[in-house]
């Protein structure tokens, strides 16, 4: 198993401004090096910011929509018998090609691998094949571990608006799943980052 490092979006811009200089001065320290490592060693992985799927994104026509799909994001979801699949619409400029990875939570059984697919405007849907070789890394903001599973490429010289769709095995019952796409980090947080620590949290103990 290749081992890779990443950290989501958890930078001093993210806590509140109630704690002091000092620790945040110190949690910069540490955002800093582990955002370079994560350059190196996981670049679509680097800082993105959570977001939470909800039933509704079940359906193609409903789907969890980011109207910058450059914006480094992470869609956290669970597959069940009831949501069979999850949809992700992203927009992009013509040329823009943005990273596409799908992670499950470390310790989990990710096989049979969940179904990956990327429609671009008035296309077909595109397979993207699960990895050969499973990668994990650890998000120390979260204090999270992800194996990697898959690994793509989203956009085109047209650009347009693309659908992404995650669909459950058959045979299994239920699966955590994040989507993780783009690359320009937007650091936010305030007084909801506790809280999307702790649903991250949730969603990787299933």
């Amino acid at each position: 198993m290749r081992l890779a490092a990443g950290s989501p979006d958890w930078t001093p811009s993210g806590l509140s401004e109630a704690r002091g200089r000092g620790r945040r001065a110190r949690r910069a320290r540490v955002g800093i090096g582990a955002l370079a490592v994560a350059a190196v060693l996981a670049p679509a992985a680097a800082a993105h910011s959570p977001l939470f799927f909800a039933p509704r994104h079940a359906s193609p026509t409903t789907p969890l929509r980011v109207a910058d799909g450059t914006v480094s994001i992470a869609a956290y979801g669970r597959l069940d018998r009831t949501t069979r699949t999850l949809h992700l619409e992203v927009k992009l400029a013509p040329g823009a090609r943005e990273p596409l990875e799908v992670l499950a939570p470390a310790g989990t059984n990710p096989f049979p691998s969940v179904r990956v697919e990327v429609r671009a405007p008035g296309g077909n849907w595109r397979l993207v094949r699960p990895l050969a070789e499973l990668q994990s890394f650890y998000e120390p903001y979260g204090r999270q571990s992800y194996l990697r599973t898959h690994t793509g490429r989203v956009g085109s010289a047209a650009g347009g608006v693309f659908l992404i769709r995650v669909t459950l095995p058959q045979g299994v019952s239920s699966r955590s799943v994040c989507v993780a796409t783009g690359s320009r980090e937007v650091f936010a947080g305030g007084s909801d980052l506790g809280r999307a620590l702790e649903r991250i949290r949730a969603w990787a103990r299933g």
